[in-house]
């Protein structure tokens, strides 16, 4: 940029009334005076090699201010207050001058807006025309007073008559003039308690003096509308103490603050943005409430999406191919989701709760958030092959189960059971024809479920038309080379209701045992050995019953009708629910099963009824 340019460096004089160089001064110095000229020679700004053809002038004393507030705060985006300055050898070329002087004013002057004093000047660009009103001169005295660590800059322009004449008449390109001043910044103590002022360790744990960083004002603002107390700009904090994205404090850190003085002193920057984020707050929107996972309220969460807030925050990592869109975060859209299918409740209403423009983008939020749930999620936590025989066996299966049923070590129990999601009816007479249950006379899909004796869902297959049973759908699934596979493999029984009679041949025949409750065939009631033996079954098979029930009343989304344009998707849903049971699993049963109450309903299988041999004989009815 200023690499052996043509620009001279501009002379940065400390009054307008200071005389330009003569010619002898401004000639070009010999090889044995170069040095005299050219202590450095490379730009403050740009650090490109400066011209060693003209002579080079450090900035004077009372125009640091001004070069450090136009070069450094919008060309190196370094805060004014910075302690660096520049030294008695810098140099600026003419480019970065410009640049930083001219392309910067209008920022400058929004940023500091203000009354407009007289104080030192410097040479503007040509080029640039006056549209600024000029201020009244004031005494020498007052132009140069020093300005304090408080003071800000307030700037407007005014044109040199005389020096902009003498320019046009000996072809030189005129000159202009900035007058900056510093102006003292309002401050004002107000009644509200405050932290330790630290910047040379973490004003939370004050053990830690490394890894360090500034605290971004809008942690600021978040940990003083969550507890009422103010943390000075500037003070340092470890990054351990903030959230993951460094935007705010995390939680352990808010409750870890130390009130040190019940009054503070706030500028009125300050005071600008904190009444901006309340403002904001105020406004804010159950929506925008998840925008963050890291800063929603524990209830919150666990209210609008039945997830803990660990659980919620690993699910949005989880979600790894869904991207933050400029509409919507991803704990969002996920969070829309979880509302959905735990309430069941139109894409309307969920508009009009959470605060979302309109229904439209609803609906794209919630098949995003379900497309990246089915994509990243759902194979985690279920399937055939999502989790080992043996961590089935030993981690999700129940002692009890295994001593009352199984009679080989290590053999994985799994029980199926199909449930009905319930659907509209059609005036297409096809669909109407497969979805028309005859036994619940609703239209209604089903889905088949394989679940341990300990309740983890192992697999959940669907949607099957409600024309057929259960037998017929275990008939189609043994036809499906995966469920085949897993099935043959060995070391599996099956435990199924009276509903699977018809296909336990198909079990039997690809080796797999089967219990099953007796059926009374021609008898009036069962034996006295098949009742009992029909006992041991169903004291392992409700765990099913309960897992279909929890379905149901965790999400309610799947006890509805559902509508039936949401029906190609209804098998992702359904799926995904599945999973997020096995996410937040908890056993039905519990871990230390009775074995001795296993081994003691097993002795009295065969142990005769004295009260049905005393019913029979006496005839009794």
């Amino acid at each position: 940029m200023c690499l052996m340019s043509s620009n001279p460096v501009k002379k940065i004089g400390t009054n307008p009334s200071d005389k330009p160089p003569s010619q002898e001064e401004t000639s070009e110095p010999s090889s044995s005076q170069s040095g005299k000229y050219l202590f450095k020679q490379f730009c403050f700004c740009c650090n490109q090699r400066l011209d060693r053809a003209k002579k080079i002038y450090a900035p004077s004393d009372n125009q640091k201010n001004l070069l450090i507030t136009y070069l450094r705060c919008y060309k190196l985006n370094i805060d004014p207050n910075d302690t660096r300055i520049f030294g008695g050898d810098d140099r600026v070329c003419d480019n970065c001058f410009r640049d930083a002087l001219y392309k910067k004013k209008a920022l400058l002057l929004e940023r500091y807006s203000g009354e407009p004093l007289l104080g030192p000047v410097i040479p503007s660009h040509p080029s640039t025309s006056s549209t600024y009103p000029s201020q009244p001169s004031t005494s020498s005295a007052d132009a140069s007073q020093p300005s304090t660590s408080s003071s800000r800059l307030t700037t407007t322009i005014e044109k040199d008559e005389s020096s902009q004449t003498q320019g046009s008449s000996s072809g030189s390109t005129g000159s202009e003039y900035e007058k900056i001043t510093p102006v003292k910044k309002t401050k004002v103590t107000v009644p509200i308690p405050r932290v330790a002022s630290s910047h040379g360790r973490c004003f939370i744990t004050p053990s830690k003096m490394k890894n360090l960083v500034s605290i971004p004002k809008s942690a600021i603002s978040h940990a003083f509308i969550e507890t009422g107390v103010l943390i000075p700009e500037g003070n340092k904090v470890c990054r351990d103490n903030l959230t993951p994205d460094g935007v705010y404090l995390n939680s352990r850190s808010i409750s870890q603050m130390k009130v040190i003085n019940d009054e503070s002193v706030i500028n009125e920057e300050f005071f600008k943005t904190l009444v901006t984020d309340l403002r904001k707050k105020a406004k804010n929107t159950l929506f925008n409430q998840f925008e963050n996972e890291n800063l929603v309220r524990e209830e919150t969460l666990k209210h609008y999406t039945g997830l803990d807030k660990e659980k919620f925050i690993n699910l949005v990592k989880l979600c790894s191919s869904m991207r933050t869109s400029r509409n919507r975060s991803k704990s969002q859209a996920l969070a829309l989701y979880l509302f959905q299918i735990k309430t069941g409740l139109s894409h309307e209403m969920i508009s009009h709760i959470f605060g979302v423009e309109d229904r439209i983008s609803v609906t794209h939020f919630l098949t995003e958030a379900r497309d990246a749930l089915t994509r990243d999620f759902v194979s985690k936590y279920l399937g055939l092959s999502h989790k080992t025989k043996q961590d089935l066996v030993e981690n999700y299966s129940s002692k009890l189960a295994s001593e009352l049923l199984s009679n080989k070590p290590g053999e994985l129990l799994v029980i199926f059971d199909g449930t009905y999601i319930y659907c509209q009816k059609s005036s297409n007479y096809g669909f109407q024809k497969k979805t028309y249950s005859p036994h619940k006379f609703r239209n209604l899909v089903k889905p088949m479920i394989m679940v341990t004796t300990a309740g983890y869902i192992i697999e959940v297959w669907g949607e099957f038309p409600a024309t057929k049973n259960d037998a017929q759908i275990i008939k189609d699934l043994f036809k499906t080379s995966e469920f085949s596979s897993f099935m043959k493999s060995g070391d599996i029984r099956s435990i199924v209701d009276r509903g699977l009679k018809t296909c336990v041949e198909d079990f039997e025949k690809n080796g797999i045992p089967v219990n099953i409750p007796q059926d009374k065939g021609s008898q009036k009631q069962l034996s006295v050995i098949q009742a009992n033996e029909t006992r041991l079954v169903t004291k392992v098979r409700w765990v099913i019953e309960a897992i279909n029930g929890l379905l149901k009343k965790s999400y309610r989304y799947l006890d509805k009708v559902i509508q039936n344009k949401s029906l190609p998707h209804v098998n992702d849903d359904v799926r995904i629910a599945c999973a997020l049971v096995n996410y937040t699993y908890r056993r039905l049963v519990a871990e230390d099963d009775d074995i001795e109450v296993a081994k003691h309903m097993k002795t009295l299988v065969n142990k005769p009824n004295l009260l049905y041999n005393l019913v029979k004989e006496k005839k009794i009815r």
